[in-house]
């Protein structure tokens, strides 16, 4: 259960840092993850020294990811877009088409190219 809770803290701390990276700075990355400013610090402060490399150049006008830090930055966006497709994947796997499907066209326009189309719907939404 603790790897599992230290994988989780990993993944929150990559989405932080991506998120200064893609904002600028850490006041608008705490704004946009609904955290305080001082917790993003700490969390990519942390990131830092468990990896053992600087991934940001701190000054007084601003931040600049490092080498490091561009390369960290582009592979954990990517890890963060893998894992909100397959969330995304497993949501809709649970799930079916229901309701009522509402097609308007003119009469002549639907008369009979899609009959056979609108017949096949329903298997098609149920997977045979």
């Amino acid at each position: 259960m603790a790897r599992m809770a230290e994988h989780m803290d990993r993944m929150a701390a990559m989405e932080a840092f991506v998120v200064v990276v893609d904002t600028g700075s850490f006041s608008a990355a705490a704004r946009r993850l609904n955290v305080g400013q001082p917790a993003v610090s700490k969390t990519v402060a942390q990131l830092e020294e468990r990896l053992g490399v600087k991934l940001l150049v701190r000054t007084t006008r601003g931040l600049t990811a490092t080498e490091a830090g561009l390369n960290y930055y582009e592979r954990a966006r990517r890890s963060i877009e893998e894992a909100d497709e397959a969330e995304l994947a497993a949501r809709g796997a649970g799930s079916s088409l229901r309701g009522k499907l509402r097609f308007c066209a003119a009469v002549t326009f639907c008369a009979h190219p899609f009959d056979a189309a609108f017949t096949r719907i329903p298997s098609a939404a149920s997977g045979t």
